[in-house]
């Protein structure tokens, strides 16, 4: 009954040990990025659906020209992810 209770004990232990260093990994947070780089970033997926997506989508279509219309102040909700982050 001792020899039971001193690998289950063992076992515990092992789990604990085990459970912290998973959570210590996974407590980890992605450093925020600044401005200038998330730009960057938003651009390069910008340009790359553009390249691969659009150009498909209006083969696809038929349509020669795709133009986004927009008021002063009211924006078409597509023009806003067409534009470069920053401008």
């Amino acid at each position: 009954m001792m020899c039971r209770f001193k690998i289950a004990l063992m076992v515990f232990g092992i789990l604990i040990i085990a459970a912290s260093g998973v959570y210590a990994q996974t407590n980890d947070f992605p450093a925020v990025l600044s401005i200038r780089e998330r730009a960057a970033v938003v651009d390069k997926i910008t340009q790359l659906r553009l390249d691969r997506l659009l150009g498909g989508f209006m083969k696809e279509t038929g349509f020669d020209m795709w133009i986004i219309t927009c008021n002063e102040d009211n924006y078409d909700p597509v023009f806003l992810t067409m534009i470069p982050y920053d401008a």
